[in-house]
């Protein structure tokens, strides 16, 4: 993924995402022609105008009501995930100074916390030895949303580097048990761009994967399925058959999603359809059900001491919405 250097008015550089990184078809992607890479693509343009919004901004503040108004409302959350790419950068880069991507999460837009922590994990898959380094930099952010930077990770390995995941290339070496789910997690939301969506060939690509690995993937195609969309409900009623044993994964994506939106307070017309094809359940009610199970889980005594919470909460929440969602 290049980065390019623009030169403003004020002498002050900046780097730039190129728009051709919303192309499909120029990331040479199988889906690039799918009824559903146009709302695909606008998705990844969202995401561009976040992340060059934020560059032409020297803090989180200044941009922050730019970033709510360079997209429509439902692709908002995904300007705020290119704005988390960008300040993480920025963090990178200055790692004395408070960190951008904290205040950016914690107090310009906590509502966008997860999106732009996704975001971040663009960042620190573009170091060289980025995997070995995403614990030190998960330890500067809020531990009830770092866990995000590790699926930001994969998603930016399944979509940059599409064929290798195609044929099965897994987490980097060390990653923790969260960080590996996450990374699934991550690729199977990638894949949702690199095949368009077409439910055929996501089945097929996923089974392909190890098991093990299989039901990440589907949470992952659940989030992307719920909150970026691009089908009709007659596409996600047949991905929700065709997830078979995964089912119960795919619906925690749809749910995490939906508390997402809610959160964000930019609801999407696919966000419900989903909900209601996938779980039966409105947003409103899917995104009560995430709250309230992650309000149980950071109640636990050991999510007091912000490592555990940093390191386990993401499991813990997930391990307990699979169990609510495990009816056929």
């Amino acid at each position: 993924m290049p980065l390019e250097a623009a030169q403003p008015r004020t002498g002050r550089a900046w780097l730039t995402l190129p728009t051709s990184l919303a192309s499909l078809r120029a990331s040479a992607c199988p889906g690039h022609d799918t009824p559903a890479a146009p709302h695909l693509e606008t998705v990844l343009q969202a995401f561009v105008s976040g992340f060059n919004t934020a560059a032409r901004h020297p803090s989180p503040d200044e941009a922050s009501g730019a970033l709510r108004s360079v997209v429509p409302a439902a692709f908002e959350g995904f300007a705020f995930e290119g704005a988390g790419f960008y300040y993480a950068l920025q963090d990178i880069v200055h790692p004395l100074r408070t960190s951008d991507l904290h205040h950016l999460t914690t107090t310009v837009a906590p509502e966008h916390d997860f999106l732009a922590m996704v975001g971040a994990g663009f960042a620190v898959a573009r170091l060289p030895f980025g995997a070995r380094w995403m614990t030190r930099f998960q330890a500067r952010l809020d531990p009830l949303t770092a866990w995000c930077v590790a699926d930001g990770y994969g998603f930016h390995a399944g979509f940059f580097q599409w064929r290798r995941h195609v044929a099965g290339a897994i987490a980097p070496a060390g990653f923790s048990p969260q960080h590996r789910q996450l990374f699934d997690a991550g690729v199977g939301r990638a894949f949702w761009w690199v095949y368009g969506a077409d439910e055929a060939d996501l089945v097929r690509v996923v089974a392909r994967q190890a098991p093990a690995r299989q039901g990440a993937m589907w949470e992952g195609l659940g989030t992307a399925l719920a909150y970026a969309g691009g089908v009709s409900p007659a596409a996600m009623r047949r991905l929700r058959d065709a997830a078979g044993a995964y089912r119960a994964d795919l619906r925690v994506g749809v749910g995490l999603a939906a508390f997402m939106r809610r959160r964000g307070g930019n609801a999407a017309e696919w966000t419900e359809q989903a909900c209601h094809a996938v779980l039966g359940l409105s947003e409103d009610d899917a995104a009560a059900v995430v709250g309230r199970v992650r309000s149980e889980v950071l109640a636990l005594p050991d999510m007091a001491d912000p490592g555990v919470c940093r390191s386990t909460c993401y499991l813990a929440m997930r391990t307990r919405l699979r169990t609510e969602w495990i009816h056929d």
